[in-house]
Formats: structure tokens, C-alpha cells, sequence
């Protein structure tokens, strides 16, 4: 567990906007010669450097201007001495050790009702457990060109920044809560497409609760591997895990609901249809009700219903 004060943060976010951090990276070691970044890396990167290119080399991307205006929102309103400073961001790191891992052939747990909604997203539920659907380093592109759900989560929330200096990269057995990122931006578009949609002033009784878990990445190999066992179970694992009670932190008997999506279903290549019912099945095992946002695409189970 860690714990920052609003201050904290804000000094964090800062530093990084003028590029002062240091990665805590460690630098490569005789055995590590011929693995590439990915495999070396422990931390993401919370400096702005990438930003300020234009998030690719051909200069400027509309998507990068839009977050960055989300940046300038957030900065202004400590200008203006419009954030709490003494409030508290916690990031939690759940771990599942093997004797707590369900067992999935014989549970009898009944499946929850599931909601599906065409329209709205998952951030606009308030007070409700928020999905992330994270990259292994938490944030993901969200300092680089990044545009999909984690990186904007991150843009109208920039107290989640943080998180990608002191969190080293998710494991299978892990997920990452981030409770207390108070939202600053509304938004309008989505990928390349994304713009800052204006200011959001978040109700003083909206809790904010998110998770990060990072789906499989079938996008380099196979998809047919993600019908296997042992890749259903590990998302399986890794939902149950996210969508169970934060111990200390949640009241077990009352749990509030998620509100999640098309989980590892972009570039991650998973299957719409597997993905939604893994999450169904991991949500009715940790006795968390689900709302889950289809964004307009395809039926993944079920009927559909309005806002």
C-alpha cells in the first residue's frame, strides 16, 4: 500500500511536466543482453518528453492536444487553489497466492445479473468500482501517443500519474487500485479522434475507485490461444482478483458495483464474446454486481439496454 497526499501528487505530476523525474529502471546487466525493453523494464515513465514531440515524429497528433489541454485543466485548478490538497490518494496491489485461486470447475456460486448498456462509458458511473484496462506498465502510452480507455482514464484523471512511477509491472497474479483520483476533464472522441471536452467538476460524494488489470496480449501470436485452459483461467484469475473486496478498504457485505467493458479486446486481440462472460463469471464469484459498456459494438451476451 502507498499513500500521497494531494500535495504529493501534485508535485509529482509537476515534476514530470518539466521532465525532472528519474526512471527507476535499473540498467541492463551482461544476461540481460538480447531482450528487448519490454522484457528488461520494471517502471513506466512519467515524464512528459514524448508529449512535447507530438507523440510520434511527425509532429503534433490531434490526440496529444487534447490530453494535454486535460493537463492544463488540472494545473489550473491547483492555480486556483481548487483542490483539496490534504486529501489522500492510495494505490493498493492485490495479489492472488495460489491457495485463494477459485476453483472454477466446482464452484456453485449463482451468476449475477449482468447490465449491458449500448451507450455511456464506464468513468461516467459514479461511485462505482471503474475497470482500467491497464497495460502491464500501469499508464500505458499515456505520456507518448497513447488514446484508447487506460490513457484517457489517466488524462481526466491525472492523480492516477503517480502510479507509473512507484508501481513496477503487473504480474499475472496482480491488479493495482488506485482509490481517491479525483476526475478534472471531460472528453469527446475516442483513439486518434480523442478531444478535451471541457472542465468536470466531480460531486463532493463521488467516490472514485479504479483497478488496473491487464488482459493477455494475443495480438503478436495466435487468437486461437485464448480459448486454451490455461489462458482462460489466468483471466479468469486476474478478473476474479480485480473484482474482489479491497480488504481494509470496502465493506465486503457491500460491495459496490462494476462498471466495465470490451477488456483486452483492441489491439490485445481478445474475443468480445469470451472476454464478456469471463468478467461475468469473475464479478458473480467475488459477489460484485456488473455493468458492463459495450460501446456501440456487437452484442457480447444478452440484450442491451438504454440510458
Amino acid at each position: 500500500v502507498i499513500r500521497f497526499t494531494r500535495k504529493q501528487v501534485a508535485c509529482l505530476v509537476a515534476a514530470g511536466f518539466f521532465c525532472c523525474l528519474k526512471t527507476q529502471n535499473a540498467p541492463l546487466t551482461k544476461k540481460d543482453k538480447g531482450l528487448n525493453n519490454q522484457q528488461t523494464q520494471m517502471f513506466n515513465d512519467l515524464n512528459f518528453g514524448h508529449m512535447y514531440q507530438g507523440g510520434s515524429k511527425s509532429g503534433l497528433e490531434p490526440q496529444v492536444e487534447g490530453k494535454m489541454k486535460m493537463y492544463f485543466e488540472y494545473f489550473k485548478r491547483l492555480a486556483n487553489n481548487e483542490v483539496d490538497l490534504e486529501g489522500e490518494i492510495t494505490l493498493v496491489r492485490k495479489v492472488l497466492e495460489k491457495n485463494l485461486v477459485p476453483d472454477w470447475k466446482n464452484s456453485n456460486i449463482h451468476m449475477n445479473h449482468i447490465r449491458i448498456f449500448n451507450e455511456g462509458t464506464i468513468e461516467d458511473n459514479k461511485n462505482f468500482l471503474h475497470a482500467d484496462f491497464a497495460n502491464q506498465f500501469i499508464g500505458g502510452g499515456t505520456l507518448q501517443g497513447g488514446c484508447v480507455q487506460e490513457e484517457i482514464l489517466f488524462s481526466i484523471k491525472p492523480e492516477c500519474l503517480p502510479s507509473m512511477l512507484v508501481c513496477s509491472r503487473i504480474k499475472d497474479n496482480e491488479v493495482i487500485h488506485i482509490l481517491g483520483a479525483e476526475r478534472f476533464s471531460s472528453y469527446k472522441g475516442y483513439g486518434r479522434r480523442l478531444q478535451y471536452g471541457g472542465p468536470y467538476h466531480q460531486d463532493q460524494d463521488e467516490e472514485s475507485h479504479i483497478v488496473a488489470m491487464d488482459a493477455y496480449n494475443f495480438g503478436h501470436i495466435s487468437n486461437k490461444e485464448q480459448y486454451t485452459e490455461e489462458k482462460i483461467l489466468r483471466e479468469l484469475n486476474k478478473a476474479y482478483l480485480a473484482f474482489s473486496c479491497v480488504d481494509g478498504y470496502e465493506d465486503p457485505n457491500n460491495l459496490k458495483p462494476v462498471a466495465t467493458g470490451n477488456w483486452g479486446c483492441g489491439v490485445f486481440g481478445g474475443n468480445l464474446q469470451l472476454k464478456c462472460i469471463i468478467q461475468w463469471l469473475a464479478a458473480s464469484q467475488a459477489r460484485r454486481q456488473i455493468h458492463y459498456f459495450s460501446f456501440r459494438e456487437s452484442y457480447p451476451v444478452g440484450k442491451k439496454e438504454k440510458r
